[in-house]
């Protein structure tokens, strides 16, 4: 009878390491992920931008210039929920960072960075649904 409860607390102490294993691997994901949007912040004005041909589109139908972009970059917060920093591929953890532009639009940048550029990807308004015809 003795060895079942042996067994029995065996297995919940590996149970308890694989969970807190699996803590330590989120937890320091979520740090490097910080550290990669303090990078994009402290970054602006030193990498250039690369606009994709689908972020000049809607910049342009939604009236937002890339001072607005730099503006809102800086000074704006990061959206977790929002952004994928899940992506182990260099260049490709993308990063929702909402703001509020010179003339009050409340946006969303989704940006990409890289050791020599920021990637805009898209730029998205929160509080008008703009009708753009960007494929």
């Amino acid at each position: 009878m003795p060895q079942n409860i042996f067994k029995s607390s065996k297995f919940y102490l590996r149970l308890l390491y694989g969970w807190l294993l699996w803590c330590t691997i989120i937890s320091c994901t979520d740090s490097v992920s910080q550290q990669d949007a303090l990078l994009i912040k402290s970054n602006i004005g030193k990498l250039p931008f690369k606009f994709t041909k689908h972020a000049l589109c809607r910049m342009a139908c939604r009236h937002i210039d890339e001072q607005e972009i730099a503006a809102v970059l800086t000074s704006g917060n990061i959206n977790y929920e929002k952004s994928d920093t899940r992506n182990t591929q260099p260049c490709r953890k993308k990063y929702a960072i909402e703001g509020t532009t010179k003339d009050g639009q409340r946006v969303r940048i989704i940006v990409a960075p890289c050791s020599n550029q920021l990637t805009i990807i898209t730029v998205i308004d929160l509080g008008v649904d703009w009708k753009c015809n960007c494929h």
